[in-house]
């Protein structure tokens, strides 16, 4: 791929992380890059990554002098820097009012509800919490993104933007993970946009599914991410689980048998 855009980009990366949306825009862009991979820990608190990115993670982007991090932040920036592709809305336009909302919910509120989800901090959350939380309650960003994409195939006018991009990619993703609760709206909005993603992949690569940063799931998710891998391996794509020993322990807990036994996750 070439492009007349330079200097080359230099995108920072790690496969398991939300760079993926980055490296999807990036192939939508018909971009000239390097990717540099760097791994989870030292690595990516080095001095000299720290330079690019004091907060020590990813994705980031390098554009000759200028980096840009934070993912919602990089696609805006791809979508300006590659006009022609038509991934942003004309300026001035209604639907550039709507492209810039629904980018910013995912990074804001979605992000920020779904990760306090995960984490178990809103289990007993209480009235002023919700209050003065950004994202207020976990139900009220769920139902406005539902709001956002129901009967919808694309959020901001006739065509395919970024705001797609990194809404179809997180809602697939956190469904999957059992983040978010699988939505007929969800599916039906997500599932298309998400198949180019399949030609995307090398011929013969094998499907890596890391478990590594895995903190909580349930029987639901489980069932989702099991019938996945049957559909992939049954159209011939191999499927990679690594860190299985995370999804096990959390399984146990899911179960109760941490109520009888000390559940410990092994260290190498």
């Amino acid at each position: 791929m070439s492009t007349p855009h330079q200097p080359k980009l230099r995108f920072f990366s790690n496969p398991r992380s939300r760079a993926r949306m980055v490296r999807w825009m990036l192939e939508e862009c018909g971009a000239d890059y390097e990717t540099v991979d760097l791994e989870f820990g030292p690595e990516m608190k080095s001095p000299e990554y720290l330079s690019i990115n004091p907060m020590g993670k990813v994705p980031a982007l390098q554009h000759g002098d200028a980096v840009v991090t934070e993912t919602g932040a990089i696609l805006a920036y791809l979508a300006e820097l590659f006009p022609e592709k038509r991934l942003a809305p004309a300026m001035g336009s209604p639907e550039r009012a709507s492209y810039f909302r629904w980018l910013f919910f995912v990074a804001g509120p979605v992000e920020a509800v779904t990760t306090a989800r995960n984490e178990g901090w809103l289990q007993s959350q209480t009235h002023q919490q919700a209050i003065s939380a950004g994202f207020g309650r976990f139900d009220d960003v769920l139902n406005t993104l539902l709001h956002a994409v129901a009967g919808k195939r694309y959020v901001c006018g006739d065509h395919f933007t970024a705001a797609d991009l990194y809404l179809a990619s997180y809602i697939g993703w956190s469904m999957m993970d059992g983040s978010l609760p699988r939505r007929p709206e969800f599916e039906a909005y997500a599932t298309p946009l998400l198949q180019p993603l399949e030609a995307m992949a090398p011929a013969g690569a094998p499907l890596v599914v890391s478990c590594e940063r895995l903190i909580r799931i349930d029987f639901a998710a489980v069932g989702s991410v099991l019938n996945w891998a049957a559909e992939q391996q049954a159209q011939g794509r191999a499927v990679h689980f690594t860190q299985l020993h995370r999804l096990v322990a959390v399984l146990f807990n899911v179960i109760g048998i941490n109520e009888h036994a000390r559940v410990v996750l092994r260290k190498n």
